[in-house]
């Protein structure tokens, strides 16, 4: 698997990223329900998002895998 290069940052109390490799192409599959910080989605979601876009994960658990793609 190729690095990721990510950013973390502190905005509005809360921490964000934003992973500047996002994976594109039909060929990414959202996966659902996924789990990013030790909650369940069922969709995409803006939590996290320091742009506000929807987004999701492409594995099941993103806290382990921090794979994801906008909706």
């Amino acid at each position: 698997m190729a690095p990721r290069l990510e950013i973390f940052l502190i905005w509005a109390g809360a921490s964000v990223f934003l992973q500047l490799d996002p994976v594109n192409g039909d060929h990414a599959k959202r996966t659902f329900p996924f789990i990013y910080r030790g909650k369940i989605y069922e969709s995409c979601t803006k939590t996290g998002s320091i742009f506000w876009r929807c987004w999701c994960s492409l594995s099941l658990n993103f806290d382990q895998d921090r794979t994801w793609r906008y909706c």
